[in-house]
């Protein structure tokens, strides 16, 4: 997960909203799986989910995103 995440991130900060739309989706994916077996909270993973996205509608509408 922590991979996904930084590829997500560095996407992000490189600018890339291709690239980080689809690191979210691996993210995404990953996150669910996560949560299906019992790993982490089905609401935190929804939550990392919701903050990511919102990360990448910044970077979408044309502004920088914030980097965590």
């Amino acid at each position: 997960l922590k991979t996904e995440v930084k590829a997500f991130g560095a996407a992000l900060t490189a600018g890339d909203a291709l690239k980080a739309a689809t690191a979210l989706n691996q993210v995404t994916i990953r996150l669910d799986k996560i949560a299906t077996k019992g790993a982490i909270h089905k609401k935190t993973a929804s939550r990392r989910r919701s903050r990511l996205t919102k990360r990448l509608n910044v970077l979408k509408a044309g502004g920088k995103a914030a980097v965590k």
